[in-house]
């Protein structure tokens, strides 16, 4: 399975480059046959295909691939396919996702230092760093990402639209805020999804209202052991399972790291997701080119 991941995401990771030798072979048949009014329209044709066609595949296959509940597979597909990818969040959500705190916190925490005017970017971090924060039980933490999240939603001109594409913040203030019972009113309202790693992150984020908020810790222990059945690999599956010791050793919680960034030591490095990143950035930059002085010449 590892094989064949890796080799899907290597040819997804190349699907532009394929594009860009495909669209300039129709080209060049074109013109040789006399068709040159059609040349302009097949590079532009090739263009479309290498930007926009790419990313509606992108998500659906995404979609799929966290919906499967294999973390192990998503994480070696968005290091072999890096090059396909805009942004680190993706990178980041998985490292994330695979319980990799340190990596995704330092990470996140130099990214939003080092780019302080893309606003989409930033909020795909503080997504994040929330994430990261919240599966650790860092309410302090939490709080201070909630506090930059809004301070950044209040500079937009449209914050309703932010607060509707991260509504998760909504849950996150809360709890930050030790105000339980909102939290277990957001969690009723939200729509109960079929993808197997919503429904045990649900039982995870009702766990831990149980537990820190409620003080409920049969409630707790019955969500805990539904997430402890999920995927071992998953990063707050790990957790549960450490919650469920620590309750079985007659502790109140497990005693979880707390995680602070450190701008001193280097971060991790994906070889693979660099490699690609790298190359398929010049990939684009080579087919951009290409398509422009395509269509330029025979118009």
């Amino acid at each position: 399975m590892k094989r064949n991941i890796k080799l899907y995401a290597l040819w997804y990771a190349a699907f532009p480059l394929v594009v860009v030798f495909v669209t300039l072979a129709v080209v060049f048949l074109l013109a040789m046959i006399g068709k040159e009014s059609f040349c302009s329209l097949a590079a532009f044709l090739g263009m479309l295909c290498m930007v926009i066609v790419r990313r509606v595949v992108q998500a659906k296959k995404l979609k799929a691939l966290f919906g499967s509940g294999d973390i192990e597979t998503v994480c070696t597909f968005v290091r072999y396919a890096g090059a396909n990818y805009p942004t680190s969040g993706l990178y980041m959500l998985a490292e994330c996702f695979a319980g990799r705190y340190d990596s995704a916190i330092r990470h996140c925490t130099k990214m939003l230092k080092k780019h302080r005017y893309n606003r989409r970017l930033e909020y795909q971090w503080l997504s994040v760093l929330a994430f990261c924060y919240f599966d650790l039980d860092d309410a302090p933490k939490l709080a201070e990402v909630c506090r930059a999240f809004e301070e950044r939603k209040a500079k937009e001109s449209d914050p309703a639209r932010i607060e509707r594409t991260y509504a998760i913040f909504d849950f996150y203030r809360a709890y930050a805020d030790a105000d339980g019972e909102k939290c277990q009113s957001l969690l009723d309202a939200a729509q109960k999804s079929e993808m197997p790693i919503d429904i045990y992150r649900s039982a995870f984020m009702a766990a831990r209202v149980a537990q820190c908020l409620q003080n409920d810790a049969d409630t707790a222990r019955a969500y805990y052991e539904q997430v402890a059945e999920g995927n071992h690999a998953i990063g707050f599956v790990r957790v549960a399972k450490q919650e469920l010791q620590a309750m079985d050793a007659g502790q109140a919680c497990a005693e979880l790291p707390e995680i602070l960034p450190d701008d001193t030591k280097p971060l991790p490095k994906c070889k693979e997701y660099v490699i690609w990143r790298v190359a398929g950035g010049f990939v684009y930059l080579i087919g951009v080119i290409v398509f422009v002085l395509a269509a330029v010449w025979l118009l």
